[in-house]
């Protein structure tokens, strides 16, 4: 759907190492779903995106841009 920015995400991590002479091995993972509408219709096939530092920067261009003054 147009309307809707749809993002997920998995994450799966694993660590091991030596603890006086134990062996240590830990294993984690987790996935994340969101769904958020947006107010007017975006053109998919433009859409960029970017992580740093832990933020999530988004980019969508307007189907159908509205008229200066328009709200």
């Amino acid at each position: 759907n147009e309307n809707t920015l749809r993002i997920t995400c998995n994450h799966k991590e694993e660590r091991t190492g030596d603890d006086n002479g134990n062996c240590l091995r830990e294993r984690q993972s987790f996935s994340l779903h969101h769904v958020i509408p947006l107010p007017c219709q975006v053109i998919p096939a433009g859409a960029r995106s970017s992580r740093r530092n832990g933020v999530l920067d988004i980019h969508l261009k307007k189907a159908h841009p509205q008229p200066a003054g328009y709200k």
